[in-house]
């Protein structure tokens, strides 16, 4: 079952409706509905993504010419949002149905908790993660999902997290 909610609008139209033999003017606001995420659907993406990313220690991101697949947000005004995908057959999706200039390509876990999500913070972009081939799902704060990737780390990642971080450290004051 779908709710008005779980749908997005268009493109405004106007159309008249004969009820009882009398008019009235009716504003549709779509006559075209796009299922957006419910507040469940979208919930299960994130849990897709997160749990998805840690276990196959990768996130794919959609590369074109000028970088990574992005788009303007639609929450937080001049904002944009990078898309992220827990697997590549999301990413591929994405690329056929919607952004077909944009290849899939791999940033593996480390990378991504360590120097993209906090980049994003310091240049207030949002994360799209595992959003639908419509380009339709929930933006996120990327320090959110970094703590929410780096709950569900196991002992051993956490270990090897810190001391590949480490060692990167250290070569970089030498």
């Amino acid at each position: 079952m779908y709710f008005a909610s779980d749908f997005r609008p268009l493109e405004p139209i106007l159309v008249t409706v004969l009820f009882n033999g009398g008019y009235f003017l009716l504003l549709i606001l779509s006559a075209l509905m796009r299922r957006a995420p419910s507040t469940r659907d979208a919930g299960m993406m994130i849990q897709r993504f997160l749990a998805r990313a840690v276990a196959g220690h990768e996130v794919w991101i959609l590369s074109g010419e000028k970088g990574a697949a992005s788009c303007e947000s639609n929450e937080h005004n001049g904002a944009a949002v990078i898309l992220f995908f827990s697997d590549a057959a999301y990413a591929r999706r994405a690329c056929t149905q919607s952004i077909p200039d944009h290849q899939p390509a791999r940033i593996d876990l480390f990378n991504f908790l360590y120097r993209w999500l906090p980049g994003m913070s310091g240049d207030a972009v949002w994360a799209g993660p595992n959003w639908t081939s419509d380009l339709v799902g929930l933006e996120i704060d990327p320090a959110e999902l970094k703590a929410e990737l780096e709950k569900r780390l196991s002992p051993e990642q956490k270990a090897s997290f810190l001391e590949r971080f480490r060692k990167e450290k250290e070569a970089e004051w030498k």
